[in-house]
């Protein structure tokens, strides 16, 4: 079992590499449901990309994000649905965050990232469970 304090501070640390423009993140759950927030740079995440688009004014510069979102993992796959997504306090529409993760996330990080992904859960993990800032792996 993890607590919000290891992960947070695992995720913080360095115990994973963040990508560029991501700091000061902060995770808390209830079961099934994870939030969370962190400061962003658009600018810096989004280096040496074009905006050829009027959504993707909404991701320039450094902002605070705010997430929400549905969690599962069992049979060897976790499952994400983001329920919100705020821009300092501002919520930002589901069409925009679409835009943005097809054109600079997915082609970065894979078709496993976006609003409603499935990913093979790493290192044998079988199932994880949320609970009130805790989660509990099961390995095989």
């Amino acid at each position: 079992m993890l607590t919000a304090e290891e992960w947070n501070s695992y995720l913080n640390e360095g115990g994973v590499k963040l990508p560029e423009g991501l700091s000061n993140i902060r995770i808390s759950s209830q079961p099934t449901v994870a939030h969370g927030e962190a400061d962003i740079d658009f600018d810096r995440l989004t280096a040496n990309r074009s905006r050829s688009s009027p959504f993707l004014t909404l991701f320039t510069g450094k902002h605070h994000v705010t997430v929400t979102a549905q969690l599962a993992a069992a049979r060897e796959t976790g499952a994400v649905s983001v329920e919100s997504f705020m821009l300092d306090g501002v919520e930002v529409p589901r069409i925009a965050l679409e835009y943005f993760a097809d054109r600079f996330l997915r082609p970065k990080y894979g078709s496993a990232v976006g609003l409603d992904s499935t990913f093979h859960l790493p290192a044998r993990i079988d199932s994880a469970s949320l609970g009130t800032d805790q989660v509990t792996i099961c390995q095989h």
